[in-house]
């Protein structure tokens, strides 16, 4: 019986993700059952390559593989035919020689758009990342990223300055994106006099010092903003107007 051989191994270059198809390689088996009473032929690939980190789905002739560096890389291919008899029993078996296949795996160029970038003031963390459309199974591209996470209010660039999966590589556009933080709003709940250290709604003069501050509502994360005060502590009689504001210092809320 005559080995079988392999032909037809034109190289191929691909994108990351995408299968190597081995279905334009051809099998010459040459091979004859002895005694030709009912004989069957049937053949396998045989497959290995000089990367570890490729996968292999033998029934699809496809190549997958996880590794790429923009290089060249060769899959040494194998035949094994089998011929089985009318009873079912093989007869003859036999392996061809190595056939080195080459191929040349590109770098996958990501395709993503920019999550959520209009936020409100919490006190937490927020974060805007790149949401991915292409990611090759349950690949993480490593993104690096400069200004996508922020506490405090105010507007800001997030900007992807690298990636640490080598299959990948970033577009020469899209790499940056404004988002604001909004100062959280505060609302004047009530006033409150105290007298003494006492509440009261009772304003006549007494002698002792009357101070009036405000209860807001829409602080967050259990922050207490500090209020500014104008005329709010009188002990004499009179007509007076209170005038409440937010701390300099306070540039998460807003009234």
């Amino acid at each position: 019986m005559d080995a079988p051989t392999i032909s037809n191994l034109n190289s191929q270059e691909v994108t990351y993700g995408t299968p190597i198809d081995l279905d334009v390689v051809s099998l010459t088996h040459g091979a004859q059952a002895e005694n030709g009473y009912g004989a069957t032929l049937t053949y396998d690939w045989l497959y290995s390559v000089d990367d570890s980190a490729v996968d292999f789905v033998d029934e699809d002739k496809h190549v997958l593989y996880n590794v790429a560096e923009s290089n060249n890389y060769k899959l040494v291919l194998n035949a094994e035919v089998i011929i089985v008899d009318y009873l079912g029993e093989t007869i003859a078996l036999t392996t061809s020689t190595n056939s080195t296949y080459d191929f040349v795996i590109n770098k996958r160029t990501l395709e993503f758009s920019w999550s959520e970038t209009d936020f409100t003031y919490t006190g937490e963390n927020h974060v805007v990342e790149a949401v991915f459309t292409n990611l090759v199974g349950t690949d993480d591209a490593g993104l690096v990223y400069e200004d996508n996470n922020k506490v405090n209010a105010g507007e800001y660039t997030a900007t992807i300055t690298g990636l640490t999966n080598d299959n990948y590589t970033l577009p020469a556009e899209g790499l940056s994106v404004d988002w604001v933080i909004a100062k959280q709003e505060l609302t004047i709940d009530k006033w409150v006099v105290t007298n003494g250290g006492a509440t009261t709604d009772d304003l006549i003069y007494n002698g002792n010092e009357y101070v009036v501050t405000v209860a807001i509502l829409g602080a967050v994360n259990g922050e207490t903003p500090t209020i500014d005060y104008q005329n709010n502590t009188k002990t004499v009689a009179g007509s007076f107007e209170v005038t409440a504001s937010l701390n300099a210092s306070e540039s998460n809320y807003t009234f």
